[in-house]
């Protein structure tokens, strides 16, 4: 049974308590059995079944114990092509997620650029008045 090959479409109709399949690193599992098992309760299977799970899977940090069962339940493979698929829309979610860190990091530059300018504009303007005080009360006692 674990030569079979599945499409996305396979796994996206497991969806419920009935039937509860996920995608994990290209792989796909029936979790169904383990639903009255996980630790975190079946709710949180059940709102990831039908779908690819493996950042949330590898986020949350499983244990080993939870990575050795997985071969339990593993009923298969994704075909060629949906892994394909999966590889780009992994590295397109990536290229985003560097992009929105970048353009944060610009934001970031810009408004510590503008405290900086803001910093050295009030030490100038604090010499300056310092100065100012001290000429005035120098030329003042004359």
């Amino acid at each position: 049974m674990k030569d079979t090959r599945y499409s996305f479409e396979d796994v996206k109709i497991h969806n419920n308590e009935n039937s509860c399949w996920v995608v994990l690193a290209n792989s796909v599992y029936d979790v169904t059995p383990f639903l009255n098992e996980h630790p975190g309760g079946a709710d949180i299977l059940l709102e990831n079944a039908g779908i690819e799970v493996t950042d949330q899977f590898f986020e949350v940090g499983h244990s080993t114990k939870a990575i050795m069962l997985l071969g339990k339940y593993k009923i298969g493979e994704l075909i060629d092509e949906d892994m394909e698929k999966r590889r780009l829309r992994r590295a397109e979610k990536l290229k985003r997620q560097k992009e929105e860190e970048e353009k944060k990091n610009r934001k970031i530059e810009k408004i510590l650029k503008v405290i900086d300018s803001t910093y050295v504009q009030v030490c100038c303007g604090i010499a300056l008045g310092l100065t100012v005080t001290v000429l005035f009360h120098l030329y003042s006692k004359k």
